[in-house]
């Protein structure tokens, strides 16, 4: 950009003035004026004037305020139709720009870098071009015209203060990136025209809770929602849109909900397990959102936060919106977009035991929750207590209720209940939703947690069942995990950084090891891999650099790449796997790079298995060994059989012939045996009707033992050879 030769004022005082059209350039073309050119120093705020030299000024050329960063207001008079690429890219002081109605055509990237914007107003544009708000970080609020039918790529990506966007009905297609790193975004609007949405489009939008996706959808791109932070996602279409990959990856909930009758979806579309929704909601629609009138749900009901593309913002209309009265509906969730609770709205719902009021509902009216007289449970999610209407609690079990522990409002007596405020301990939860109904789920630790933390299995009566990704993260005061029985799932990057940790306890109930779980825990000496685990994901152990020793279950069938990367002391790895776990190495880091150990000890009989598992060689750069019993002779070998009638001395029990020396290695891979000293095996026996059964000496060869009449033998013991 060239500096005007015409401009004569000192900087020092040019940068007190607004700017003027001495600061402009302008070309002559047989239409009227072109404003090309706008001096680099000019500031302040710049009113272009609407006629030069006695024309019309028709255009904004390309770049033509590129990086004048010092200008802070631009007035665009009518009669200027269109606006070229570039034209305002990186005026970074810019706060506001009046367009007029007269332009019709705003090129790429026009205001691509304005990290100040807050205050523009589009005319009635066609499109949403390429990256036209990119980086305009300070932008909150945003009107897209109804006549726009497309949003470009990167067209608000990185709007990073961005609360919330409707797509009006023309809009077709979203395109990539459209509002990738919008973190600010908690509400999107889809138009009912929408055919596609795609790759990135709503990427790393980690404040988006609730997405409704017209059934006009035919395509959702690669990773569109990755990264989001959904607890409701509906789909309205009865046919499943194409999903890209990963379409859903690392969102907060793990299910969608679908119309009756659907197809296409499948029992998990997109890794999401898929919820029919039978709700049958009846609604009136304003033009800002939704009121649910009546509905047929029973049981445990989660209101929606969106139907039809448009944010639930009240319940009830003067009666019970599950008829009066009601027996079916036990508990009742309503969330964060609804603002009231109208008349009368749940009144009469005898066995209702539970409720949780979201955050933002302001007015709780008149017989709400009259004659609810089941309802023992009510916590209100929001900081400020609501205005609440006559008997609007009357006739209900409680005599408390539940409140944030810094709210404001509701007293030590609100509406004749005591109240209680919530203490979470170190922990935050978050309410959600799955197949086996509500929970609750852990999505933060307070960073000043210490000690060994345990995990509760219930909160707020709800189970707690999944630990969310980086929910425990950075803890650093932290010295030990307990995680109950509840939990089936454990997201990716769960205790990332709990650098402190020494042992961390797993249930029972989990199936996987997600992605980089443990990752960086440099302190971890012990965790014990549960029976059942399925799969030990991509980095999952990785610079664990205190562990010694792993043994990995029989239940495992594959192990990702960098699993136990650069774990340095790691000595000891026992698989009991029979059949060699499956290693997925996408690179040339395998699961097992940078150990200390050069081997793996596996059951007797699978050595093979192991090697064919992996080049033939190794596994996974490991040499396979196992544990080889040299068997002398068998002393005493009797499975589930029945000694009838009358006591019997063995003295000879490998004629019973029920084992022989060749199967001990499958006795071994049975893991029958529980005790090993110097040269003897032993194996417990156990009795269904056990009386004065002799305890089993080493009398010489043969060995004898007395077994009582009527006894079942469960197990055996055997000598191994010298």
């Amino acid at each position: 950009m060239r500096l005007k030769s015409l401009l004569i004022v000192p900087l020092l005082v040019t940068s007190l003035q607004a700017a003027s059209v001495n600061d402009l350039t302008f070309h002559l073309t047989a239409g009227g004026y072109i404003l090309t050119d706008c001096d680099a120093t000019a500031s302040g705020s710049l009113v272009i004037p609407s006629t030069y030299n006695g024309q019309q000024v028709i255009e904004i050329s390309n770049g033509a305020f590129n990086s004048c960063t010092q200008l802070t207001s631009i007035t665009i008079p009518e009669g200027v139709n269109r606006i070229w690429s570039s034209a305002f890219s990186r005026c970074t002081s810019l706060t506001n720009i009046t367009i007029p109605n007269s332009v019709t055509q705003i090129g790429i990237q026009a205001f691509l870098g304005c990290s100040s914007l807050t205050d523009v107003v589009l005319p009635q544009l066609s499109e949403i071009s390429d990256g036209l708000f990119n980086g305009c970080t300070s932008l909150a609020d945003i009107t897209i015209p109804n006549s726009v039918n497309s949003i470009g790529v990167r067209a608000f990506k990185n709007c990073s203060s961005l609360k919330s966007i409707s797509i009006p009905n023309q809009v077709t297609h979203i395109y990539y990136q459209a509002f990738f790193e919008c973190t600010s975004l908690t509400t999107v609007i889809l138009g009912n025209s929408l055919s596609s949405i795609g790759e990135y489009s709503f990427g790393i939008c980690n404040s988006l809770l609730s997405i409704t996706i017209p059934s006009s959808i035919q395509e959702i791109g690669d990773l569109a929602f990755s990264n989001a932070a959904l607890r409701s996602i509906i789909i309205e279409s009865e046919t499943a849109p194409t999903l890209g990959t990963d379409t859903f990856w690392a969102v907060d909930t793990t299910e969608i909900s679908v119309p009756s009758n659907s197809t296409g979806y499948g029992n998990s579309y997109g890794n999401l397990t898929v919820r029919v929704n039978p709700w049958g909601w009846e609604n009136i629609f304003g033009s800002s959102g939704v009121r649910i009138l009546s509905s047929t749900a029973s049981g445990e009901v989660f209101i929606p936060y969106q139907l039809n593309g448009k944010a639930v913002l009240e319940v009830g209309g003067g009666s019970s919106i599950f008829g009066n009265p009601n027996d079916t509906v036990t508990s009742v969730i309503i969330p964060d977009s609804v603002n009231r609770i109208n008349e009368y709205a749940f009144s009469s719902c005898t066995n209702m035991n539970s409720v949780i009021i979201g955050k933002s509902v302001i007015t709780v009216n008149q017989g709400a929750f009259l004659n609810c007289n089941s309802l023992s449970s009510i916590k209100f999610e929001g900081l400020y207590s609501p205005i609440v209407g006559a008997s609007a609690f009357t006739g209900i079990a409680a005599t408390q209720v539940l409140v944030p522990s810094d709210s404001y409002g509701y007293g030590s007596i609100f509406q004749g209940l005591t109240v209680i405020e919530e203490y979470t301990g170190p922990l935050v939860f978050q309410l959600g939703g799955s197949d086996d109904g509500p929970e609750y789920r852990v999505v933060g630790c307070h960073t000043d947690a210490s000690g060994i933390l345990e995990i509760p299995a219930s909160y707020m009566g709800l189970p707690v069942r999944r630990i969310m990704t980086q929910a425990i993260h950075n803890c650093t005061d932290l010295t030990g995990i307990v995680i109950p029985e509840s939990v089936t799932h454990i997201n990716s990057q769960s205790f990332d950084g709990c650098v402190n940790v020494t042992s961390i306890t797993l249930p029972s109930s989990l199936r996987s090891i997600a992605g980089y779980t443990f990752y960086n825990l440099s302190s971890l000496t012990n965790i014990v891999i549960p029976e059942g685990v399925i799969t030990i994901f991509n980095g999952a152990f990785r610079n664990c650099t205190s562990l010694a020793a792993i043994t990995i279950p029989g239940s495992v069938i594959a192990i990702d790449e960098e699993a136990f990367h650069n774990c340095t002391n790691l000595t000891s790895i026992t698989s009991n796997a029979v059949t060699a776990p499956e290693l997925r190495s996408g690179s040339s880091e395998g699961a097992f790079q940078g150990i200390a150990t050069t081997e793996i000890l596996v059951p007797w009989g699978s050595g093979q298995s192991y090697l064919d598992a992996y080049d033939g060689n190794t596994y996974g750069g490991l040499s396979v060994t196992y544990e080889t019993l040299s068997v002398a002779e068998i002393d005493l070998v009797i499975s589930s059989t029945r000694i009838e009638g009358q006591q019997d001395v063995i003295n000879n029990p490998v004629a019973y012939n029920l084992y022989t020396a060749d199967d001990i290695q499958d006795l071994r891979a049975g893991s029958t045996m529980i005790a090993v000293s110097g040269n003897q095996a032993t194996v417990q026996l156990q009795m269904e009707e056990s009386s004065d059964l002799q305890t089993w000496e080493d009398a010489g060869d043969p060995a004898t033992m007395t077994i009582p009449a009527d006894t079942d033998i469960k197990f055996f013991r055997f000598k191994m050879a010298e």
